[in-house]
């Protein structure tokens, strides 16, 4: 069976804009992502997303033990730091292909304001670091139900 993707124009030119947006935001974020893998560090990928009464963030940290992270909170920007330890030592260095880094990394993002953030949580299973920190009751969506005036 031969699937054909045909191209949709138009949902493309709706991405640019976002595209553009991630491609500064990356430059920002790490301004020597330009250069080789070998002289960029390596952050974490993180999830953010927020719901009615909660922001969580989720970051993939493989290999990572809970003991070698720290989190912490300044205001609205949200930064987790830790290090990446080799356990043993090889004797023959002879490798093909070497991408798994090792060393210390740090990645800072801001967190949308209205957030409780003395009263944040962290979780950490199977590799996933997860983030739970409450909104405000100020900053919380409320409904409001329309009378008809008669």
């Amino acid at each position: 069976m031969t699937l054909i993707r045909r191209p949709q124009r138009l949902s493309e030119l709706m991405a640019l804009p976002t595209v553009v947006d991630r491609m500064f935001e990356d430059l920002m974020a790490r301004p020597w992502s330009w250069l080789s893998s070998e002289f960029m560090p390596t952050l974490p990928l993180l999830d953010v997303r927020v719901t009615g009464d909660t922001c969580y963030v989720e970051a993939a940290l493989p290999g990572i033990r809970p003991e070698d992270v720290d989190i912490s909170i300044e205001g609205d920007m949200l930064t987790i730091k830790g290090e990446f330890k080799k356990e043993e030592k090889r004797e023959e260095e002879d490798y093909l292909l070497r991408e798994l880094h090792r060393g210390s990394f740090s990645r800072t993002i801001s967190l949308p304001s209205g957030l409780k953030t003395d009263a944040a949580k962290a979780t950490f299973k199977d590799g996933v670091l997860t983030l739970e920190i409450p909104k405000e009751e100020t900053s919380k969506a409320r409904h409001v139900k329309v009378q008809v005036a008669r």
